[in-house]
């Protein structure tokens, strides 16, 4: 099928190894469990955007990060070697009690009755299948929004992923929630460099995309699963 340009096999549970002399545009294989080398398959040598997340794969322990191919958790060593197969060794200088982002947005500074919390910037670009690191903490986002007419020949500059508002928002603190990121199939964000122990994950979200002007009738329900630490929560 030399024409095909997207394939989606995600959530699936499908095993074996992949094989193939061309990957689609758009190749979407997270959360199976595919086995197989990574570097004697198609994968690294393709421009398309490839999502191999939450897979079995083998990889050399030379493999390099490419910017349109997913690769967190696809490896089966169950170590941070499995977590980012090819982000090569992670030194930790320091170890850090918290960790506050900003989704889609820039830094900002919250201040409350007792202190102030710095959220850090979570506001560059990524593509339909993408693994970013800093300096501790990563984001992992899968999946195009073809829905929307953006495609990598129509939208060369427009984030599809980041989305903002100019509505009065309630509430408090409420520039925090002026941007939001999004994504269509899966978005999880991870942090390394954190000293043992136990810790609160608090989640907060606003709609910023709908209007409470709009029809009721001319909305839908956003449905969505949570997991922290691999464990559905709700």
């Amino acid at each position: 099928m030399p024409k095909l340009r997207i394939l989606d096999l995600s959530f699936n549970n499908l095993t074996g190894d992949v094989h193939g002399g061309r990957a689609p545009a758009y190749t979407y294989l997270t959360r199976n469990r595919l086995s197989g080398e990574v570097e004697s398959g198609v994968f690294l040598k393709s421009n398309a955007q490839i999502d191999l997340s939450y897979n079995n794969f083998s990889w050399w322990p030379s493999c390099q990060e490419n910017s349109n191919i997913n690769t967190y958790r696809s490896s089966y060593l169950n170590n941070l070697t499995g977590i980012l197969p090819c982000a090569g060794p992670i030194n930790c200088t320091s170890y850090q009690r918290t960790l506050h982002i900003n989704c889609g947005g820039d830094n900002i500074v919250i201040t409350n009755s007792s202190h102030k919390i710095t959220y850090q910037a979570d506001n560059t670009k990524t593509k339909a299948a993408t693994n970013q690191q800093f300096k501790d903490w990563g984001i992992s986002n899968t999946g195009e929004f073809f829905s929307d007419g953006h495609t990598k020949e129509t939208s060369n500059t427009d984030d599809t992923y980041i989305i903002s508002t100019s509505l009065r928002l309630s509430g408090d603190s409420p520039d925090i929630y002026k941007t939001a990121r999004r994504s269509p199939l899966s978005l999880v964000y991870y942090a390394f460099c954190m000293e043992n122990g136990t810790y609160s994950v608090k989640l907060h979200f606003m709609e910023i995309q709908f209007s409470d002007q709009e029809l009721y009738s001319s909305l839908g329900r956003r449905i969505f699963d949570v997991y922290v630490q691999v464990k559905l929560h709700c």
